[in-house]
């Protein structure tokens, strides 16, 4: 239920250039989509705009953002 709309709204199936206006905002804001030229670019050599440090740190600034909500909101376990 999460999985597939972060999919589709990623380049990882088609350009960012080639989707409606706001399909690319929201691809924008889709940790995906950083994932997948970061992989793109070091896997493959193939670079579609941007640079590798930027799509490292809004992946691990996503990262570090849900994990810290998740650690909040994960109930403490009694023992």
């Amino acid at each position: 239920m999460v999985m597939m709309p972060l999919f589709f709204a990623s380049s990882a199936l088609y350009p960012l250039s080639i989707m409606p206006a706001w399909l690319r905002v929201v691809a924008r804001g889709n940790p995906l989509t950083y994932e997948v030229h970061g992989m793109r670019q070091l896997l493959l050599g193939v670079s579609t705009g941007g640079t590798l440090w930027l799509d490292f740190l809004f992946v691990g600034a996503f990262f570090a953002v849900v994990a810290a909500i998740a650690a909040k909101l994960y109930p403490r376990a009694i023992l």
